[in-house]
């Protein structure tokens, strides 16, 4: 299978998950299904993704996507 370039951006925050078998309240879910999707990641692709960090994403952007010219404050 020929893989092609791509993104996956999953944003998650601790508001909407549930810790320790707390009760879910709407639109809450278990930590244990960030976890194990995760895993699945981890497991299933390992070696074939960059779990970059935002920081390390816009700096690898930076150098080979945007011009010196281009750069903000270079005006």
């Amino acid at each position: 299978m020929k893989l092609h370039d791509g993104m996956c951006l999953l944003i998650t925050h601790p508001d909407y998950m549930t810790f320790n078998g707390q009760p879910r309240r709407f639109g809450e879910y278990p930590v244990a299904y960030y976890r194990e999707f995760l895993q699945y990641v981890k497991d299933k692709y390992a070696g074939q993704y960059w779990n970059a960090t935002p920081r390390e994403v816009a700096r690898y952007y930076g150098k080979v996507c945007v011009s010196p010219g281009d750069r903000a404050g270079s005006r």
